[in-house]
């Protein structure tokens, strides 16, 4: 089957408006602007947008991700 999905400018406005956030502090890391303030920031955002669990202490793993299925124990 196909899918076909509609472009218009809005669908690239939204985009470009939700990916700025990311891209933009993970620049500034890369070029060494206040980087302590956007590494928080990149992590926040990162954990917000793969809805990983906030009170995860350790290392970020895909178990500790709250849409984690296994499909196999």
């Amino acid at each position: 089957s196909m899918i076909y999905i509609k472009n218009n400018p809005d669908s690239v406005y939204d985009i470009d408006k939700k990916l700025s956030a990311f891209f933009n502090s993970l620049s500034n890391i890369l070029m060494g602007v206040e980087i302590e303030e956007n590494k928080n920031f990149f992590i926040k955002y990162v954990l917000d947008s793969f809805l990983l669990l906030e009170d995860t202490k350790e290392e970020f793993k895909c178990l500790s991700c709250k849409k984690f299925n296994p499909w196999r124990t």
